[in-house]
Protein backbone atom coordinates (compact mmCIF):
# COMPACT_ATOMS: atom_id res chain seq x y z
CA UNK A 1 0.00 0.00 0.00
CA UNK A 2 2.82 2.33 0.89
CA UNK A 3 4.60 1.63 -2.39
CA UNK A 4 1.54 2.63 -4.40
CA UNK A 5 1.26 6.05 -2.77
CA UNK A 6 4.08 7.72 -4.75
CA UNK A 7 2.59 6.44 -8.00
CA UNK A 8 -0.85 7.74 -7.08
CA UNK A 9 0.63 11.11 -6.17
CA UNK A 10 2.54 11.20 -9.45
CA UNK A 11 -0.58 10.34 -11.44
CA UNK A 12 -2.51 13.04 -9.58
CA UNK A 13 0.15 15.63 -10.33
CA UNK A 14 0.17 14.64 -14.01
CA UNK A 15 -3.61 14.92 -14.27
CA UNK A 16 -3.53 18.29 -12.51
CA UNK A 17 -0.81 19.52 -14.87
CA UNK A 18 -2.83 18.36 -17.88
CA UNK A 19 -5.92 20.13 -16.58
CA UNK A 20 -4.01 23.37 -16.00
CA UNK A 21 -2.40 23.08 -19.44
CA UNK A 22 -5.78 22.59 -21.10
CA UNK A 23 -7.19 25.64 -19.34
CA UNK A 24 -4.21 27.79 -20.31
CA UNK A 25 -4.23 26.55 -23.91
CA UNK A 26 -7.95 27.26 -24.19
CA UNK A 27 -7.62 30.91 -23.24
CA UNK A 28 -8.48 33.50 -25.88
CA UNK A 29 -5.22 35.10 -26.98
CA UNK A 30 -5.16 38.22 -29.19
CA UNK A 31 -3.21 37.84 -32.42
CA UNK A 32 -0.51 40.32 -33.53
CA UNK A 33 -0.73 42.62 -36.57
CA UNK A 34 -0.38 40.99 -39.99
CA UNK A 35 -0.09 42.26 -43.53
CA UNK A 36 0.42 40.96 -47.03
CA UNK A 37 0.53 41.72 -50.73
CA UNK A 38 -2.34 39.46 -51.76
CA UNK A 39 -5.08 37.27 -50.35
CA UNK A 40 -4.17 33.71 -49.40
CA UNK A 41 -6.41 31.96 -51.90
CA UNK A 42 -8.13 33.71 -54.80
CA UNK A 43 -9.23 31.14 -57.36
CA UNK A 44 -11.09 32.73 -60.21
CA UNK A 45 -10.59 36.30 -58.98
CA UNK A 46 -10.09 38.87 -61.71
CA UNK A 47 -9.93 42.63 -61.88
CA UNK A 48 -13.40 44.05 -62.28
CA UNK A 49 -13.84 46.39 -65.25
CA UNK A 50 -17.62 46.39 -64.89
CA UNK A 51 -19.52 49.66 -64.35
CA UNK A 52 -21.08 48.33 -61.12
CA UNK A 53 -19.59 46.58 -58.09
CA UNK A 54 -21.82 44.84 -55.55
CA UNK A 55 -20.51 44.42 -52.00
CA UNK A 56 -22.09 43.06 -48.82
CA UNK A 57 -21.41 42.56 -45.13
CA UNK A 58 -22.79 39.83 -42.88
CA UNK A 59 -22.24 38.70 -39.33
CA UNK A 60 -22.73 34.98 -39.96
CA UNK A 61 -22.79 34.04 -36.23
CA UNK A 62 -20.39 31.14 -36.88
CA UNK A 63 -22.92 29.71 -39.34
CA UNK A 64 -25.64 29.35 -36.70
CA UNK A 65 -29.13 30.55 -37.54
CA UNK A 66 -31.96 31.73 -35.35
CA UNK A 67 -33.14 28.14 -35.20
CA UNK A 68 -29.83 27.33 -33.42
CA UNK A 69 -28.82 25.08 -36.31
CA UNK A 70 -25.31 25.49 -37.70
CA UNK A 71 -25.45 25.28 -41.50
CA UNK A 72 -22.80 27.01 -43.63
CA UNK A 73 -24.40 25.69 -46.80
CA UNK A 74 -27.49 27.84 -46.33
CA UNK A 75 -25.24 30.79 -45.45
CA UNK A 76 -23.46 30.32 -48.77
CA UNK A 77 -26.73 30.23 -50.67
CA UNK A 78 -27.35 33.86 -49.63
CA UNK A 79 -23.97 35.02 -50.96
CA UNK A 80 -24.02 34.00 -54.61
CA UNK A 81 -24.68 37.40 -56.19
CA UNK A 82 -21.94 39.58 -54.71
CA UNK A 83 -18.49 40.63 -55.89
CA UNK A 84 -17.09 41.10 -52.38
CA UNK A 85 -18.46 40.10 -48.96
CA UNK A 86 -17.13 41.05 -45.54
CA UNK A 87 -17.86 38.42 -42.88
CA UNK A 88 -17.99 38.75 -39.10
CA UNK A 89 -17.90 35.96 -36.49
CA UNK A 90 -15.99 33.47 -38.60
CA UNK A 91 -14.68 30.31 -36.91
CA UNK A 92 -11.33 28.68 -37.46
CA UNK A 93 -10.60 24.92 -37.29
CA UNK A 94 -9.91 24.57 -33.56
CA UNK A 95 -10.97 21.76 -31.19
CA UNK A 96 -13.84 23.97 -30.06
CA UNK A 97 -15.30 24.16 -33.57
CA UNK A 98 -16.02 21.70 -36.32
CA UNK A 99 -13.13 19.89 -37.98
CA UNK A 100 -15.20 19.22 -41.08
CA UNK A 101 -13.97 19.86 -44.61
CA UNK A 102 -10.41 18.90 -43.68
CA UNK A 103 -10.23 21.38 -40.82
CA UNK A 104 -10.71 24.52 -42.92
CA UNK A 105 -11.84 27.80 -41.41
CA UNK A 106 -15.37 28.91 -42.30
CA UNK A 107 -14.22 31.56 -44.80
CA UNK A 108 -12.36 28.84 -46.69
CA UNK A 109 -15.39 26.57 -46.56
CA UNK A 110 -17.62 29.28 -48.02
CA UNK A 111 -14.99 30.16 -50.62
CA UNK A 112 -14.92 26.54 -51.75
CA UNK A 113 -18.71 26.38 -51.86
CA UNK A 114 -19.00 29.58 -53.93
CA UNK A 115 -15.77 29.05 -55.92
CA UNK A 116 -14.47 32.50 -55.05
CA UNK A 117 -11.41 33.88 -53.32
CA UNK A 118 -11.35 34.02 -49.55
CA UNK A 119 -9.41 35.43 -46.63
CA UNK A 120 -9.56 34.53 -42.94
CA UNK A 121 -8.72 37.54 -40.75
CA UNK A 122 -8.71 36.17 -37.19
CA UNK A 123 -8.20 38.29 -34.11
CA UNK A 124 -7.77 35.61 -31.48
CA UNK A 125 -6.35 32.11 -31.09
CA UNK A 126 -7.12 29.17 -28.82
CA UNK A 127 -5.13 25.98 -28.39
CA UNK A 128 -2.43 27.57 -30.52
CA UNK A 129 -4.63 27.88 -33.61
CA UNK A 130 -6.40 30.93 -35.11
CA UNK A 131 -9.90 30.44 -33.74
CA UNK A 132 -12.21 33.40 -34.40
CA UNK A 133 -12.42 36.63 -36.35
CA UNK A 134 -13.49 38.16 -39.63
CA UNK A 135 -13.37 36.92 -43.20
CA UNK A 136 -13.62 37.99 -46.81
CA UNK A 137 -15.13 36.41 -49.92
CA UNK A 138 -14.20 38.05 -53.20
CA UNK A 139 -14.31 37.71 -56.96
CA UNK A 140 -11.90 40.65 -57.17
CA UNK A 141 -8.17 40.37 -56.32
CA UNK A 142 -6.83 41.85 -53.11
CA UNK A 143 -3.61 43.70 -53.93
CA UNK A 144 -2.54 44.47 -50.37
CA UNK A 145 -3.85 44.34 -46.85
CA UNK A 146 -3.03 45.12 -43.24
CA UNK A 147 -4.79 43.69 -40.20
CA UNK A 148 -4.26 45.27 -36.77
CA UNK A 149 -5.73 44.39 -33.36
CA UNK A 150 -8.17 46.75 -31.68
CA UNK A 151 -7.73 47.82 -28.04
CA UNK A 152 -8.93 45.10 -25.66
CA UNK A 153 -8.97 44.82 -21.89
CA UNK A 154 -10.81 41.54 -21.35
CA UNK A 155 -10.44 37.93 -22.56
CA UNK A 156 -13.63 38.22 -24.63
CA UNK A 157 -13.17 41.75 -25.98
CA UNK A 158 -10.71 41.13 -28.78
CA UNK A 159 -11.24 42.54 -32.25
CA UNK A 160 -9.34 43.83 -35.24
CA UNK A 161 -9.66 46.06 -38.24
CA UNK A 162 -8.42 45.17 -41.69
CA UNK A 163 -7.77 47.62 -44.51
CA UNK A 164 -7.64 45.92 -47.91
CA UNK A 165 -6.79 47.47 -51.27
CA UNK A 166 -9.08 46.05 -53.94
CA UNK A 167 -8.88 47.00 -57.64
CA UNK A 168 -12.51 47.62 -58.61
CA UNK A 169 -14.33 50.04 -60.88
CA UNK A 170 -10.95 50.70 -62.57
CA UNK A 171 -9.41 52.18 -59.43
CA UNK A 172 -7.98 51.03 -56.09
CA UNK A 173 -10.69 50.93 -53.43
CA UNK A 174 -9.83 50.75 -49.73
CA UNK A 175 -12.11 48.41 -47.79
CA UNK A 176 -12.10 48.65 -43.99
CA UNK A 177 -13.61 45.51 -42.44
CA UNK A 178 -14.10 45.25 -38.69
CA UNK A 179 -16.14 43.89 -35.78
CA UNK A 180 -16.32 46.05 -32.66
CA UNK A 181 -16.82 44.65 -29.16
CA UNK A 182 -20.29 45.11 -27.67
CA UNK A 183 -19.23 45.52 -24.04
CA UNK A 184 -16.40 47.22 -22.12
CA UNK A 185 -14.07 47.74 -25.11
CA UNK A 186 -16.69 49.12 -27.51
CA UNK A 187 -15.82 52.80 -27.05
CA UNK A 188 -12.03 52.65 -27.59
CA UNK A 189 -12.45 50.20 -30.46
CA UNK A 190 -15.14 52.25 -32.20
CA UNK A 191 -13.03 55.39 -31.75
CA UNK A 192 -10.12 53.66 -33.51
CA UNK A 193 -12.32 52.42 -36.35
CA UNK A 194 -13.86 55.86 -36.96
CA UNK A 195 -10.44 57.54 -36.90
CA UNK A 196 -8.99 55.04 -39.38
CA UNK A 197 -11.90 55.41 -41.80
CA UNK A 198 -11.74 59.19 -41.67
CA UNK A 199 -8.04 59.04 -42.54
CA UNK A 200 -8.49 56.70 -45.52
CA UNK A 201 -8.28 58.47 -48.86
CA UNK A 202 -11.35 57.94 -51.05
CA UNK A 203 -12.66 55.81 -52.55
CA UNK A 204 -13.16 53.82 -49.38
CA UNK A 205 -15.77 51.59 -47.73
CA UNK A 206 -16.34 50.86 -44.04
CA UNK A 207 -18.19 47.62 -43.36
CA UNK A 208 -18.80 45.50 -40.31
CA UNK A 209 -20.68 44.91 -37.09
CA UNK A 210 -19.99 48.08 -35.10
CA UNK A 211 -22.25 47.04 -32.21
CA UNK A 212 -23.65 50.55 -32.05
CA UNK A 213 -26.54 52.53 -33.51
CA UNK A 214 -26.79 55.82 -35.39
CA UNK A 215 -27.35 57.83 -32.20
CA UNK A 216 -23.97 56.88 -30.73
CA UNK A 217 -22.02 60.13 -30.11
CA UNK A 218 -18.96 58.55 -31.73
CA UNK A 219 -20.77 57.37 -34.87
CA UNK A 220 -23.27 60.20 -35.40
CA UNK A 221 -20.68 62.79 -36.54
CA UNK A 222 -19.35 60.33 -39.12
CA UNK A 223 -22.86 59.74 -40.47
CA UNK A 224 -23.41 63.50 -40.70
CA UNK A 225 -20.40 64.17 -42.94
CA UNK A 226 -21.25 65.30 -46.47
CA UNK A 227 -18.52 63.18 -48.05
CA UNK A 228 -19.79 59.93 -46.50
CA UNK A 229 -22.87 58.11 -47.76
CA UNK A 230 -25.02 55.97 -45.47
CA UNK A 231 -27.14 53.94 -47.92
CA UNK A 232 -29.50 52.86 -45.14
CA UNK A 233 -30.34 56.27 -43.69
CA UNK A 234 -33.96 56.34 -42.53
CA UNK A 235 -34.35 52.58 -42.79
CA UNK A 236 -35.55 50.38 -39.93
CA UNK A 237 -33.01 47.57 -39.74
CA UNK A 238 -32.75 45.41 -36.64
CA UNK A 239 -29.53 43.51 -36.20
CA UNK A 240 -30.17 41.40 -34.25
CA UNK A 241 -33.86 41.96 -33.41
CA UNK A 242 -34.44 44.42 -30.60
CA UNK A 243 -31.05 46.14 -30.81
CA UNK A 244 -31.57 48.47 -33.77
CA UNK A 245 -29.12 48.73 -36.66
CA UNK A 246 -25.59 47.79 -35.58
CA UNK A 247 -24.30 46.41 -38.91
CA UNK A 248 -23.06 49.08 -41.32
CA UNK A 249 -21.75 49.85 -44.79
CA UNK A 250 -20.53 53.43 -45.25
CA UNK A 251 -19.10 54.75 -48.50
CA UNK A 252 -16.98 57.70 -49.60
CA UNK A 253 -15.68 58.57 -53.04
CA UNK A 254 -18.07 56.22 -54.88
CA UNK A 255 -21.66 56.48 -56.07
CA UNK A 256 -24.22 54.24 -54.36
CA UNK A 257 -26.60 53.11 -57.08
CA UNK A 258 -28.66 50.61 -55.13
CA UNK A 259 -28.80 49.13 -51.65
CA UNK A 260 -30.77 46.55 -49.72
CA UNK A 261 -30.84 44.05 -46.91
CA UNK A 262 -32.19 40.59 -46.30
CA UNK A 263 -32.88 38.51 -43.22
CA UNK A 264 -33.64 34.84 -43.82
CA UNK A 265 -32.77 33.57 -40.34
CA UNK A 266 -29.57 31.87 -41.52
CA UNK A 267 -27.80 34.08 -38.93
CA UNK A 268 -28.96 36.24 -36.05
CA UNK A 269 -27.98 39.30 -38.12
CA UNK A 270 -29.30 40.59 -41.45
CA UNK A 271 -27.13 40.77 -44.57
CA UNK A 272 -26.57 44.30 -45.92
CA UNK A 273 -25.48 45.08 -49.50
CA UNK A 274 -24.79 48.04 -51.78
CA UNK A 275 -24.16 48.38 -55.48
CA UNK A 276 -21.48 50.93 -56.38
CA UNK A 277 -20.20 52.79 -59.41
CA UNK A 278 -17.37 55.29 -59.95
CA UNK A 279 -17.89 58.81 -58.67
CA UNK A 280 -19.70 60.91 -61.20
CA UNK A 281 -17.88 63.93 -62.60
CA UNK A 282 -21.16 65.78 -63.03
CA UNK A 283 -22.53 68.00 -60.32
CA UNK A 284 -25.21 66.80 -57.94
CA UNK A 285 -25.64 63.48 -56.13
CA UNK A 286 -26.24 60.23 -57.99
CA UNK A 287 -29.79 58.88 -57.89
CA UNK A 288 -30.17 56.40 -55.03
CA UNK A 289 -33.14 54.17 -54.62
CA UNK A 290 -34.37 53.55 -51.12
CA UNK A 291 -32.61 50.60 -49.53
CA UNK A 292 -34.86 47.63 -50.04
CA UNK A 293 -35.40 44.38 -48.26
Amino acid sequence: MVSRLPRLLWCGLCLAALAVGAVLAGRRVPLPPTSGDAASDLPGAAEAHLPRWKVAVWNIHSGKGRDERRDLTRVGRELTNFDLVGLNEVRGPTPLSNWDLQGMNQAAQLGRQLRVGWMFLPYESRFGVADFGNGLLTRTPVRGWVCVPLPSSSPSGHGNLSVLTVPALDQPVRVLLTHVDRDRDRLPQLREVVRTFEELAPPAILMGDLNTTAVDPLLAPLLAREDIVNPFAGQVITSPPGRGQIDWILVKGLEVRDAGWQDTGASDHPLLWVELSPKSTTSGPAPLREARR
